[in-house]
């Protein structure tokens, strides 16, 4: 490779929704739904709270501050 190439995997974990970035690798072994239910939707459920979504959303974010 030279220094104008790079490298990316596919699709497919090379994006993430801000939301979901504590279930970063969990679940795979579930299906879609059971993933929902099991971890998405209990983790969704805890934006409610203006706290933990903050620190989540720092996590996510880097300011260059």
């Amino acid at each position: 490779m030279t220094k104008t190439q790079f490298l990316i995997p596919g699709f497919i974990d090379t994006h993430i929704h801000a939301p979901q970035f504590p279930n970063l690798g969990l679940g795979y072994d579930l299906t879609l739904l059971d993933w929902l239910d099991k971890y998405t939707f209990p983790l969704e459920a805890k934006f409610s709270d203006a706290d933990f979504a903050q620190k989540v959303y720092q996590a996510v974010i880097v300011s260059s501050d």
